[in-house]
């Protein structure tokens, strides 16, 4: 058996379902021994950075279960990676990329590149494939370290090992073989002394405010938070990666941060206790620690969230949330409290408007083009947001759905990635419906990939949030006093740009000509892209208070 049917192999082995990439010399023929394998789904893309990306999305989608999978060729294979292998390593999600490579002796190739201090650069992970006999070893090794450390790990298979004969009997164990059991693993017991402060804090605060992160997410405890909640008066919020736990709540908040309504940012304000759950109070969530600026701060996680937080903490509980929860719970005595738990604060929430909610000058209302998807869209659609001054919009007003509904590429603050990560969210979660919401400048920067999607057809709506200019460095300017002409370019018609490439486009610029388009896309759910022209003039909140100082 040759070295690279060996790999193709291993990747069965450990499960792997799909394979994203862009074949050269490097890797054609694990591409094409890969393709002809009826276990593995192959995706041929237009750019080596997409494959990365996508199969990081698909990943993201398959949840526990996942490892991303792709594959490059050597040299300048590699180094398109550049951008994606940062972003990827931030997302900590699970990846391998199978990258072809040239002998130490082929120095004269023109292609021929040092390929392990670009990679580890990135934050990534490099093993190199030094003999063929050593493939079950490398790609075992490179599965392990991408599920226990949550990273990317890149293999560098020079060519001419590919093509070399396995020379031992083929027995593959796959790195889940040497995985701890899960039912195993010790839980950290919180300490009940810290339990007991962290009743106490509860008990004698007027104003209480729970953030629950990605940990209360994971820990399951979203129920047991709104008990807790109601127990002492809490206002429920969420960081940006629980987006949508306390959906449904009359006293939930939306997100702390940066994409706080301004409803809920003078609630948190009158907090005297601020209790993280699984969450990092990072600078976004606390606006740069401000954000509770009366409130004595407690944290429960199983990490040590002060090595990422912008505030002094009150009170560490350092334990899995669950079993903390519960305890609070027990230990709570006496009558509720009624704290934010007024009608009031109740109205407050439910007519929360965004700033700026008016006729637009021209186009649609941003605000009100997200709401009317959001409207018309399945319930169990999952939602992409690329990264531009328009993803405001969508984090803020897209509602009713879980954390597992949204995801977010602002890890590296690379915009560009959002078409690639949603191909691979969409691919591996059909057929149910999955939306990438995007800038137009941010779509520009892949748009070649709309072409690996009408080959790879898969139910993916893509709504483009196009207002013409790079709305981010327009605002940007004119708060500085500057000519803005710089970052407007005008708009192309990406409804007539998809249609080129063979993907249904719409174009739309009335109320009511979104929901249509969402209608025609859930009737025949094939790739969509739907140009929505929205009035560039208005600011979304997070910019009116860190761009040009306001409110409003």
């Amino acid at each position: 058996m040759k070295a690279y049917a060996a790999i193709v192999d291993a990747l069965v082995a450990e499960g792997v379902t799909h394979v994203f990439g862009l074949m050269g010399d490097g890797n054609m023929l694990l591409m094409a021994e890969a393709a002809r394998r009826p276990e593995l789904g192959v995706t041929n893309v237009r750019h080596e950075g997409a494959a990365l990306t996508m199969a990081v999305g698909y990943a993201v989608a398959e949840g526990s279960r996942g490892v991303g999978v792709s594959t490059v060729t050597c040299g300048p294979g590699l180094t398109q990676l550049g951008t994606a292998l940062v972003d990827a390593v931030r997302r900590r999600t699970p990846s391998v990329v199978l990258a072809g490579d040239l002998a130490s002796t082929d120095t004269h190739i023109n292609q021929y590149f040092v390929q392990r201090p670009f990679v580890e650069s990135t934050g990534a992970q490099y093993i190199p494939l030094t003999s063929a006999g050593d493939v079950a070893e490398v790609v075992a090794s490179a599965f392990f370290r991408a599920r226990t450390l949550g990273t990317t790990v890149v293999v560098g298979l020079p060519m001419h090992l590919q093509d070399e004969e396995y020379p031992w009997d083929w027995a593959y164990r796959p790195s889940t073989d040497a995985l701890p059991d899960p039912a195993s693993t010790p839980v950290l017991q919180p300490d009940p002394a810290d339990i007991a402060a962290l009743v106490e804090l509860l008990q004698t605060a007027e104003r209480p405010v729970l953030v629950a992160g990605a940990g209360a997410v994971a820990a399951g405890v979203a129920d047991r938070l709104v008990q807790l909640a109601a127990r002492t008066g809490a206002l429920l919020a969420t960081t940006l990666r629980a987006k949508g736990l306390f959906a449904g709540s009359p006293y939930h908040a939306g997100i702390a941060g940066a994409f706080s309504t301004g409803t809920a940012r003078t609630l948190f304000a009158q907090a005297d206790l601020a209790v993280g759950i699984g969450a990092s109070l990072n600078y976004f969530t606390t606006e740069g620690g401000y954000l509770f600026p009366a409130a004595q701060v407690a944290s429960i996680d199983a990490g040590d969230p002060r090595l990422r937080t912008e505030l002094s903490l009150d009170l560490l509980v350092r334990g899995d949330a669950g079993l903390a929860v519960d305890a609070v719970l027990r230990g709570l005595t006496g009558p509720a409290n009624t704290g934010f738990h007024t009608a009031e604060v109740a109205d407050q929430l439910a007519h929360d408007t965004p700033v700026e909610l008016r006729q637009p000058a021209e186009g649609l209302h941003p605000v009100d083009a997200v709401r009317e998807l959001d409207q018309a869209m399945d319930e169990d659609a999952a939602f992409v947001v690329g990264v531009g001054h328009f993803w405001s919009f969508p984090i803020m007003y897209l509602s009713g759905r879980g954390p597992q509904s949204y995801h977010v590429t602002y890890d590296f603050g690379a915009i560009g990635q959002g078409l690639a990560t949603a191909m691979g969210m969409a691919t591996a979660r059909a057929p149910r419906p999955t939306v990438l919401v995007e800038g137009d400048g941010s779509l520009l920067m892949h748009i070649q990939e709309l072409e690996t999607l009408r080959r790879s057809p898969t139910p993916l709506l893509v709504i483009v949030m196009n207002d013409g200019d790079y709305g981010a460095e327009v605002h940007k300017l004119r708060a500085k006093g500057l000519d803005t002409d710089g970052a407007r370019f005008g708009s192309p018609d990406f409804a007539a740009i998809a249609g080129a490439f063979g993907v249904r486009g719409r174009l739309v610029a009335a109320p009511g000509e979104l929901t249509d388009a969402v209608k025609e896309f859930l009737h025949d759910p094939r790739p969509t892209v739907v140009d929505a022209r929205i009035d560039g003039s208005v600011v979304s909140a997070p910019y009116l208070r860190s761009v040009f100082g306001r409110d409003e």
